[in-house]
């Protein structure tokens, strides 16, 4: 997620380029995520210094008007009670409305679940998503460019050699 400073800064720039005092230059911009799943990232911070980075905190979220997906549509199609219940538990998890246990901080799952693992891999790898993988360094990188869904893999992974 980006941090507060570079919003408040895109307001600057869109409020000079069209000279206009008005939230982003009264350019419509569409944010879109989970916000709990990327957090601004500041090296050698303390909770204190990324919960001040966050978008809430900017005096621009004030003109942010949230539209919320509420139905998930991929498990309605399908007609998987299955999912759309587990769906509706990680969704309860990220708001913090889910049950803790007091006694150990843990959340239990009320109901029984089966992880099932679909390949096995000879090696064991791990990959990593591009908003983890920023401001790594990695020895080596594989990029696979077989298929043309991403084109601008190429270039982000060879950006910084």
């Amino acid at each position: 997620m980006a941090q507060r400073k570079s919003l408040e800064a895109l307001n600057r720039t869109l409020q000079d380029l069209h000279d206009k005092t008005n939230v982003m230059g009264g350019v419509l911009l569409m944010l879109s995520g989970d916000f709990r799943q990327t957090p601004p990232v500041i090296s050698k911070s303390t909770l204190a210094d990324e919960i001040s980075a966050c978008l809430k905190k900017s005096v621009i979220w004030e003109q942010v008007k949230i539209i919320k997906l509420t139905t998930n549509t991929r498990a309605q199609i399908l007609g998987d009670e299955k999912a759309q219940e587990f769906s509706e538990n990680l969704l309860q998890i990220g708001e913090g409305t889910y049950a803790i246990d007091e006694n150990t901080g843990e959340i239990t799952l009320t109901k029984p679940f089966t992880f099932k693992r679909l390949q096995s891999p000879a090696k064991w790898a791990y990959s990593t998503i591009i908003n983890k993988a920023q401001g790594q360094t990695l020895q080596y990188c594989g990029v696979d460019l077989r298929s043309h869904a991403l084109h601008s893999a190429n270039y982000t992974a060879h950006a910084h050699e």
